[in-house]
């Protein structure tokens, strides 16, 4: 296949935030949360207390892993509805979503910590290749997770163990 420099492609940029999937990372008290919702239509997803003085914002507090399968479940079930109320899920914040989804998976197992569960068989190496199948295939060719510690790599275990039947195509 030749280059044509004269003929080169033309980028495009989508309007919109539709369909994207966008996390904002930084340390306490910068206005990660005021910031989220200020976008259109938020439902917010406590998974700790962090509202405090920003009033008007419909959310939905999560105690549990249970309390936010029910959010999901109502969220999946109808989403023309939720598309129709909602533009923006916000999850606030994702250590502590973490926490419940490996508590969660930990009580299904019977274990006291996730590499408790499966007798140890499954990798490091695995798991980061399980990571990157799914990434693929809800953020799009080319997104990949190159490097991570084994404490990510158990997070996003459980993650992806409890939330596979929950992912929208």
């Amino acid at each position: 296949m030749s280059i044509a420099i004269f003929n080169p492609q033309i980028s495009v940029v989508t309007k919109g935030l539709e369909g994207k999937v966008i996390t904002i990372y930084g340390s306490n008290n910068l206005g990660k949360t005021k910031q989220s919702t200020r976008m259109k239509k938020p439902l917010y997803l406590p998974f700790e207390k962090g509202l405090n003085a920003i009033a008007g914002v419909p959310f939905m507090p999560i105690n549990s892993w249970g309390d936010f399968k029910k959010v999901n479940k109502q969220l999946t079930k109808n989403p023309e509805k939720a598309k129709e109320a909602y533009q923006t899920i916000i999850v606030d914040e994702v250590d502590a979503f973490s926490k419940y989804a490996t508590r969660y998976v930990c009580d299904q197992y019977d274990v006291d910590g996730i590499k408790d569960g499966n007798d140890g068989k499954l990798s490091e190496e695995g798991r980061l290749e399980e990571v990157n199948e799914v990434t693929e295939k809800h953020l799009g060719q080319g997104a990949r997770v190159t490097e991570c510690t084994k404490k990510q790599t158990d997070v996003m275990s459980v993650i992806l163990d409890n939330l596979k039947d929950l992912l929208v195509n």
